[in-house]
């Protein structure tokens, strides 16, 4: 098959959506398929692509670090028409939503969508908005701010996968969000992100030198990765380490692998509650050798509420890594309490009390790591683009079959 991949961002950004899509791609084109990726440009680096991936011209950054896509970018088409696309996945509602759509009606072709993203968990952090927002009348900026998030987002993702083939949700709790917000549950798949080869291998000297420069003399070391974002809750989990390090002992470490807007803020706040030799900011961490951070680590943490799928949960679960986490949509179709992890309340007391009982007891951990192991496996590359392949298929001959009795209608009427 010839597959299209439209995407809002892209590598070099680092972030969820774009690492799904470099896997699932890089395993698809490995079964024999053509998958080509429609990104946008990204004029503060120098990007070297391979030739399936087309590049479009984009405005610069927005909030957030994300660029703004030139939708109206005219290569965009001219590239498309080149390639006898047999079905499109797009993996964005807007901006890429829009090309997507266009080009699905022009040529006929059916349009898979992604919802990777809960975007009513967003909605605090765009400044355009809050703006809106404070000077709407009559003071109901909250009133305004509440119906975005309950009713005019929702109704928008449900407007948009109506004009879908099929809609992908990467976990079971995300699945019945989308029916939540009124999408048909037929029309809804769950296909988690993958794992690649790479996510279960280790290099003992990149391990070793990970624990060389971070856990020193400390008796344990967490990691979590995480764009340093507000919507990733990172202030609960500096405040649980916080409240560890007073309750429990001060032999641990804590590695941040990631970067964001937030950074700055989160460092002086380790700096405020004394936790500069508890806590590291690591930065980013290339994806083909992030997994010695992961096999390096005791336990990894993680305290994001806004998440569609618990991708760097399997990631570190790849490397026999237990998790606790904070249950949230996502999240809970991965840890299984007692079994590969912990997942608790929102709460300080609560999250630790599960660090300190996965470490305490070694016969505890161990389990721990063997349905970690466990876990991992199931999440394989090679059986989520099988899975992706087989509704691929399905949607084009469906769509092939619609057209088909549409043009018979047609021609009845004609007649």
């Amino acid at each position: 098959m010839n597959i299209a991949m439209i995407t809002n961002n892209y590598k070099p950004f680092i972030g969820g959506v774009p690492i799904s899509i470099e896997r699932l791609s890089e395993t698809l084109i490995k079964m024999g398929h053509n998958v080509y990726v429609f990104a946008p440009s990204y004029d503060d680096y120098n990007i070297i692509d391979d030739e399936n991936t087309i590049r479009y011209k984009s405005f610069g950054k927005i909030e957030n670090g994300f660029n703004l896509p030139n939708i109206l970018d005219r290569n965009i088409e001219e590239e498309f028409h080149k390639l006898d696309i047999d079905v499109i996945h797009v993996h964005h509602p807007i901006f890429a939503g829009n090309i997507a759509q266009r080009l699905s009606k022009k040529y006929d072709i059916p349009l898979i969508y992604t919802y990777h993203t809960r975007y009513e968990e967003y909605v605090n952090d765009f400044k355009i908005l809050e703006k809106i927002w404070k000077i709407s009348l009559l003071n109901s900026g909250e009133k305004l701010k509440k119906t975005t998030k309950e009713k005019l987002i929702p109704w928008f993702i449900k407007s948009f996968s109506e004009k879908c083939s099929m809609v992908i949700a990467p976990s079971n709790s995300i699945k019945q969000r989308l029916v939540e917000f009124g999408v048909d549950e037929a029309n809804v798949k769950v296909v988690p992100t993958g794992l690649l080869e790479h996510n279960f291998n280790y290099d003992d000297k990149i391990v070793n030198e990970v624990v060389a420069k971070y856990k020193k003399d400390k008796k344990y070391m967490f990691c979590t990765v995480t764009r340093l974002a507000k919507e990733k809750n990172i202030h609960f989990l500096i405040n649980a380490m916080h409240s560890l390090k007073n309750d429990f002992s001060n032999d641990f470490v804590l590695l941040v692998i990631g970067d964001g807007p937030l950074k700055s803020e989160l460092v002086n706040m380790v700096k405020e509650l004394d936790l500069e030799d508890n806590i590291a900011f690591v930065g980013n961490v290339e994806n083909d050798i992030i997994s010695n951070y992961y096999r390096a680590c005791d336990l990894f943490l993680f305290s994001s509420t806004a998440e569609t799928q618990g991708m760097v949960l399997s990631e570190a679960m790849a490397q026999d890594t237990p998790v606790v986490a904070v249950k949230s949509t996502g999240i809970m179709d991965v840890i299984k309490n007692g079994y590969n992890g912990f997942e608790t309340k929102e709460d300080v007391l609560e999250f630790n009390k599960a660090i300190t009982k996965s470490l305490l007891s070694p016969e505890l951990y161990n389990k721990l790591q063997k349905g970690a192991n466990k876990t991992a496996d199931e999440y394989k590359c090679i059986n989520i683009a099988e899975k992706m392949c087989s509704i691929y298929r399905k949607s084009v001959l469906a769509y092939k079959k619609d057209i088909k009795i549409s043009v018979r209608i047609l021609k009845r009427l004609r007649a």
